[in-house]
């Protein structure tokens, strides 16, 4: 479902407010070892973020199983301690952002001077991915990073590939590749943090690739994906054949499916998803607000996993909430080896 009217509701959301390495295999996790196991999530009433709730609230299963919840964390409550880093996509394919459009003294004013556990990193892609900068907190190089950008070039190649079973299609934009790699290469630090990845792209991928490719490593991270579409909104043809049938669907059709599966990120990881036609300044400026706010009622529980001496396994986190009533829990899974 879009959610077109996300930036005219930021205002509602800001009264709300009031690692562990990455597995170098085909199937990678959170990788604990003797550290905490850290479990990010969000906990919404309709247009409004819940920022009141307890550790007494929630139940931490491990496998199924109940565990002790070692570690409990609200921005809103106590100071936060827990990193989080912000992993800024965007899509290098079409006209998606232009030179001005992103001022790296609104992500200082607006997001990190508040919040001092907070750091960003800066990925671009089209049938490549390049990490253009972070995990960093200092201006200069956001400013540099965007500035690549904008010139469609600069910083470091990041590997991608095509998921198991899919091909490339004629064009150039690897998008839910790009998504899977700059996922990836951010759970290549040691430290324990939590993650939140906003993609600004037209929506438009040129292979045969599926959200939930993208979805399915990113719920195991831990990493809700915030997907912004940008562009106007493709229009579905209508009408039906002269024997009553549905006509088939046209080049634009497919455009509106690609537009929809790409927004469909939202809510296959526990995010949210924006549309705006443009990438002004002032626009990016309401959205660095918004990212405050989800950063500042991020919930965290963890624990400390016992140390396997005859092996490691894969195991399954997940949050639950005691009280239906309390709101709609937005993420709150996934994987760890221990």
């Amino acid at each position: 479902m879009y959610h077109e009217a996300m930036l005219n509701r930021f205002a509602v959301l800001l009264l709300a407010a009031g690692a562990a390495a990455f597995a170098q295999d085909a199937d990678p996790i959170f990788k604990s070892d003797t550290k905490l196991a850290l479990v990010p999530f969000h906990v919404t009433q309709k247009d409004r973020f819940v920022t009141t709730l307890k550790k007494e609230d929630i139940e931490l299963l491990e496998d199924g199983k109940p565990r002790e919840i070692t570690f409990f964390e609200n921005g809103t409550t106590s100071k936060h301690t827990t990193p989080l880093e912000l992993l800024l996509v965007f899509d290098r394919s079409g006209s998606v952002i232009s030179k001005g459009m992103l001022d790296p003294l609104v992500f200082k004013q607006d997001l990190l001077d508040g919040l001092p556990n907070v750091e960003i990193s800066v990925y671009s892609f089209n049938q490549t991915l390049r990490k253009q900068a972070g995990p960093t907190r200092d201006p200069e190089l956001l400013r540099s990073a965007f500035q690549n950008i904008a010139a469609k070039g600069g910083g470091t190649a990041i590997p991608i590939d095509l998921p198991k079973g899919r091909h490339e299609n004629k064009g150039g934009t690897w998008l839910y590749e790009s998504i899977i790699g700059a996922a990836k290469d951010s759970m290549q630090q040691a430290r324990p943090a939590t993650r939140i990845m906003l993609v600004f792209s037209d929506g438009l991928g040129t292979t045969s690739s599926v959200p939930e490719d993208a979805s399915k490593l990113c719920v195991e991270l831990g990493i809700p994906v915030y997907p912004v579409l940008l562009g106007p909104i493709p229009q579905r043809s209508a009408g039906v054949t002269a024997k009553g049938k549905p006509k088939p669907p046209t080049k634009g059709d497919e455009r509106v499916f690609q537009a929809q599966d790409y927004m469909r990120l939202a809510d296959l990881t526990g995010g949210k998803a924006m549309h705006q036609d443009y990438l002004t300044l002032d626009v990016t400026r309401q959205i660095v607000k918004f990212l405050a706010v989800v950063a500042i009622t991020e919930y965290v529980a963890g624990f400390m996993p016992e140390v396997n001496e005859t092996g490691t396994k894969k195991h399954k986190l997940q949050v639950k909430l005691k009280n239906k009533e309390l709101g709609k829990l937005d993420g709150g899974t996934r994987a760890i080896v221990h």
